[in-house]
């Protein structure tokens, strides 16, 4: 059961790490498009 939740918050951690760095990505293309 421990190792379980143990898992499923490194996935969650990387699950916002991912969308962090996208969301940067997106902005970062979305500067560039725009001049």
């Amino acid at each position: 059961m421990l190792g379980k939740h143990r898992r499923l918050s490194l996935y969650l951690n990387v699950h916002i790490t991912l969308a962090s760095l996208s969301s940067e990505v997106l902005g970062v293309m979305h500067l560039i498009h725009t001049e």
